[in-house]
């Protein structure tokens, strides 16, 4: 099970609404060599700054692609990808 936790920048819990579900902790089902696609409500008027923290008891490589969107456009997108699993850097 990954277990994902959400901080503002502030290093608070950050509460938000993914898939249809507000929270500021997630337990996601992700098998192995698999994609899970999350996405936010879009409804603040401004970017959300914070940061997550993913655990998971397998190692873990992961890349995450941030999306822009107005309604079905997408206006830009970025990656950020690990620098190789999570039993690379123990």
């Amino acid at each position: 099970m990954t277990r994902i936790r959400l901080y503002a920048d502030d290093g608070q819990p950050l509460q938000l609404e993914l898939d249809g579900t507000t929270a500021t902790e997630f337990e996601l089902e992700i098998p192995g060599r698999a994609t899970r696609r999350l996405a936010t409500a879009g409804t603040s008027d401004s970017p959300v700054v914070g940061w997550l923290e993913l655990t998971e008891s397998q190692p873990v490589g992961a890349q995450l692609l941030f999306e822009i969107r107005s309604g079905e456009n997408l206006i830009t997108q970025a990656a950020v990808e690990s620098s190789g699993t999570a039993k690379d850097h123990w």
